[in-house]
């Protein structure tokens, strides 16, 4: 449950501070997750190795490593412990493999692998691994009734169902993983 409230929270503070995390990177938002002790803080403003710039969406695996969409920098990070150990990230700016612009959301399917909703892109794509190994994209953006134009929030089920919520669609969708790599909502 207390994964649910970060996640509320992290959310509620991105949408306030948007507009000056864009202007000025310096302001952006650190990650805190909430540890046995109470808050601890992880991260400060920046590129670099625990430095987040606007982080957004989060998800834990059944080792308890924590994934970060890291909106501004364009990647997800991954690390082992609150402490930040085994910190590593994929990802950089544009539109090709490899690449994201304004990832919101991240989620983990059963298998391990990840989700990322890449906001800008207007894509869900999908990796195996933190090397980006089956990199698969699903859907193109867009303004039909089968496209997305800003997916943010992102949840995977138990039984693989994919749950998005699309801001610029005002939508919330519910899809499937089907054959040749098209998600079907």
């Amino acid at each position: 449950a207390y994964l649910a409230w970060t996640m509320v929270v992290l959310i509620l503070l991105a949408r306030r501070y948007a507009p000056v995390a864009r202007d000025r990177p310096a302001l952006a938002l650190g990650l805190r997750l909430m540890g046995l002790a109470g808050w601890v803080a992880l991260g400060s403003g920046g590129t670099g190795q625990r430095r987040f710039n606007f982080p957004q969406g989060i998800a834990v695996d059944g080792a308890g490593r924590v994934y970060v969409a890291d909106s501004l920098n364009d990647r997800i990070v991954r690390f082992d412990s609150l402490t930040g150990a085994g910190w590593t990230a994929f990802g950089s700016n544009g539109a090709g493999t490899g690449q994201f612009d304004f990832p919101a959301g991240v989620a983990l399917d059963r298998a391990g692998r990840i989700y990322v909703s890449d906001s800008s892109n207007g894509r869900i794509v999908r990796i195996d691994d933190m090397q980006g190994r089956g990199w698969a994209s699903f859907r193109a953006p867009g303004s039909g009734p089968s496209l997305f134009a800003f997916p943010t929030g992102i949840f995977v089920d138990s039984a693989g169902r994919i749950y998005v919520t699309d801001e610029a669609h005002r939508l919330v969708g519910e899809g499937e993983r089907r054959g040749g790599g098209r998600l079907e909502l």
